[in-house]
């Protein structure tokens, strides 16, 4: 996270779990590339914008990190069930 005068000028927030000796992904939010977006996983991982649904960079920190605390189990479990469907049991 980078700050400056108490503002967040760029975040990542990330969630991830272990497989063997692999970090496995599941969910990141961050402001790389220019915006703000979200990658999920247990979808398509593809980016989806999100600078609109927020006012600023420490309001969408905020709400996504709590998003994240509140959903991390049921997205595991769906990534899991992805990543089992993609390439059979580990």
């Amino acid at each position: 996270m980078d700050t400056e005068y108490g503002k967040i000028q760029a975040f990542t927030i990330q969630l991830s779990y272990e497989q063997g000796k692999k970090q496995v992904e599941v969910y990141r939010a961050d402001t790389h590339h220019g915006y703000l977006h979200e990658h999920r996983f247990w979808e398509s991982g593809e980016p989806i914008r999100l600078e609109e649904a927020f006012t600023d960079y420490n309001q969408a920190y905020q709400t996504l990190f709590e998003h994240v605390r509140q959903n991390a189990e049921e997205w595991i479990s769906e990534r899991r069930k992805k990543r089992h469907e993609q390439t059979g049991p580990h």
